[in-house]
């Protein structure tokens, strides 16, 4: 059985607790790692849906990302030819995970994946009703075909399932979820645990379910306003959108049911899910580790980490007379410089944040001359560099503030 444990939040100015069920091993664990192999292929299938249709349509319904990568590379590429200037606004699901009704998430995850089902078996030609999901060892899940009559598969090593038992493992998590928290035994009625393997990829189906139907409404009323939407995100519970200042009159509105009258609009997400406005101003937000700003009506990225912004000091890294391997402190600031030269968009600020982290990593004891051996290195093999500057350059500007 599942246990209850919390998480303080000590760098809010009134302390919080993040409530999270610990079960990476109990009895719904094995279902829950199936789900999230079969969920995470509809995901994906999903995906492909919404890139396809962008080519036609130039309307984008799946606004899912998996991290900053898809970003940091979509902004600058998107908006290298919009002038004017750019409204930005970020929100955050409070208590996403513990709203979500049961019933309303069992009905939402069986339509995304009928819907990618059937956009499967329309590429592939094949019967829709024969469509499966397959599962061979620790490999990925991929589409199958069989008899409608063929019976699933549960081996240790390959599996087959059908729609329809997929929908019945997720109405049996979802509605199974008991969790021990002291000497009473409870069972989850609303939401669904935050720590449960599927729990980020049931999450992010149930509001893609209501995300790709708002658009489909706004489509058949306004299709100007549907293609304002193509620079929105969505990581988990956090919300970006670039450039549509609309988008205030619809994520205060509550979504329409599916009974609705086609010409009704609504808002994007449920009454039980409250977004919550989390950005600096129209014009500089934040957003999963980046601070997005507009300067002079252009898009600018820098590196943000909200450690920064902790009313107390946060100790990183081991020193480096502690006991682990030489190699992984230099393995961080490589690691560093990768994320760093994927987000920032100018060379003045990648330097800034390489030295912040090089100066880091030399007080717990770290060779300067090896990290700047690392640093003309990672330049070297990203020639030509994305910026319009040399590696002689950049390493001119980086070497005196590494050794001042």
């Amino acid at each position: 059985i599942g246990y209850l444990y919390a998480l303080p939040k000590f760098h809010k100015r009134t302390p919080k607790q993040r409530f999270i069920a610990a079960l990476s091993n109990c009895t719904t664990t094995q279902c829950s790692k199936l789900l999230t192999r079969v969920l995470t292929l509809v995901m994906n299938t999903l995906r492909s849906k919404d890139d396809a249709g962008i080519a036609t349509s130039g309307i984008r319904r799946f606004f899912v990302v998996d991290g900053y990568e898809e970003v940091a590379e979509f902004l600058p590429r998107a908006c290298r030819d919009i002038s004017a200037s750019r409204f930005l606004y970020t929100g955050d699901f409070a208590t996403m995970y513990t709203t979500i009704p049961h019933l309303d998430l069992i009905l939402k995850i069986e339509h995304c994946v009928k819907e990618a089902v059937l956009w499967h078996s329309d590429q592939e030609g094949i019967n829709v009703n024969r469509v499966c999901f397959q599962l061979a060892g620790n490999s990925d899940c991929v589409f199958g075909s069989r008899s409608p009559r063929s019976e699933d598969v549960f081996d240790a090593t390959f599996k087959v399932l059908s729609v329809e038992t997929t929908m019945s493992l997720v109405d049996f998590l979802v509605t199974n979820t008991f969790i021990l928290n002291g000497d009473v035994l409870r069972r989850q009625k609303v939401g669904i645990p935050m720590g449960t393997n599927c729990g980020p990829v049931l999450a992010n189906l149930y509001l893609y379910a209501y995300e790709s139907a708002f658009i489909d409404r706004l489509q058949r009323n306004d299709s100007a306003a549907a293609r304002a939407f193509h620079m929105t995100f969505r990581l988990i519970d956090d919300v970006l959108s670039v450039g549509n200042p609309n988008i205030l009159d619809y994520i205060y509105l509550p979504a329409p049911d599916f009974a609705s009258p086609p010409d009704v609009i609504g808002g994007i997400y449920p009454s039980e899910l409250k977004l919550e406005d989390t950005s600096i101003s129209n014009s500089k937000v934040h957003f999963v580790g980046m601070t997005i700003t507009v300067k002079d009506d252009i898009l600018c990225l820098d590196l943000f980490d909200k450690r920064d912004e902790f009313p107390f000091q946060v100790i990183r890294f081991p020193h480096m007379d502690s006991s682990i391997p030489i190699c992984i402190p230099y393995g961080v600031f490589t690691g560093g410089l990768y994320r760093r030269y994927r987000i920032c968009s100018s060379s003045e600020s990648f330097i800034r944040r390489s030295v912040e982290l090089a100066v880091l990593l030399v007080t717990k004891g770290c060779s300067r001359r090896r990290i700047w051996r690392l640093f003309r290195r990672f330049l070297e093999l990203r020639t030509p560099l994305r910026w319009r500057r040399t590696v002689c350059t950049l390493c001119r500007l980086f070497t005196p503030q590494l050794y001042s």
